[in-house]
């Protein structure tokens, strides 16, 4: 797992560029669904209410944003820090489904502000 990003709770500015590659090549997402697996530290699935936006794949291949919601990020409790882990899932035209990465998940730690 990596620490890809650091963030203040409540962000709600846009997170990327993530480019998702195949054997080291930005894979073309033109016809694919691309959603984001966003989970907690203790793994449950966050009903994210942002976006996801895939740019022009002729001009930025394998690109992909996510557009948080006001509550995607949040602390909860009397934490202070909170680790979230994510996976883009990608289907195809015939409902087969990768996951960007393929292995252990990316992580966003997220701050009290």
């Amino acid at each position: 797992m990596s620490v890809i990003l650091e963030l203040c709770s409540g962000w709600t500015g846009i997170l990327g560029p993530f480019t998702l590659r195949v054997d080291g090549a930005p894979i073309n997402l033109s016809g694919y669904q691309v959603e984001l697996l966003l989970r907690r530290g203790d793994w449950s699935l966050v009903a994210i209410t942002g976006t996801v936006d895939v740019p022009d794949q002729g001009l930025f291949p394998g690109e992909v944003q996510f557009n948080p919601g006001t509550d995607d990020f949040t602390l909860t409790g009397s934490q202070t820090v909170q680790i979230y882990h994510m996976h883009w899932k990608v289907t195809d035209q015939n409902s087969k489904i990768i996951f960007f990465p393929n292995n252990e998940a990316d992580q966003i730690r997220v701050y009290q502000a």
